[in-house]
């Protein structure tokens, strides 16, 4: 199988940012309770890795084992990734294991 991995620090948050910020209801549907796109909470001090992934579908890692796969991928994935995030992991050097799909 195929692996994306992302690590995420977090920043450090005051009490009333918190607060705040579970009463706005934005972490109620969110895994970890956190949106990592939300601008204005801006919980990650630092993200190594797929930002897409931290949201649940990384989606340069899902294209390149597509295309690895000989599945035709169109679409700009930097264009989908970059408003979030100002950059995108697609712009590295993203390869299915040798072993996917065997």
């Amino acid at each position: 199988g195929a692996l994306s991995e992302t690590l995420v620090t977090m920043r450090a948050y005051g009490d009333a940012e918190i607060a705040a910020y579970v009463a706005s209801g934005d972490p109620i549907d969110k895994a970890g309770a956190y949106a990592i796109q939300h601008r204005e909470f801006a919980p990650a001090a630092a993200i190594d890795g797929c930002f897409s992934g931290v949201m649940g579908f990384p989606l340069a890692d899902v294209a390149a084992v597509l295309r690895a796969v000989g599945v035709a991928v169109d679409g700009e994935i930097v264009a989908a990734c970059e408003p979030f995030s100002g950059r995108c992991c697609a712009s590295r050097k993203i390869e299915a294991p040798a072993t996917f799909g065997k």
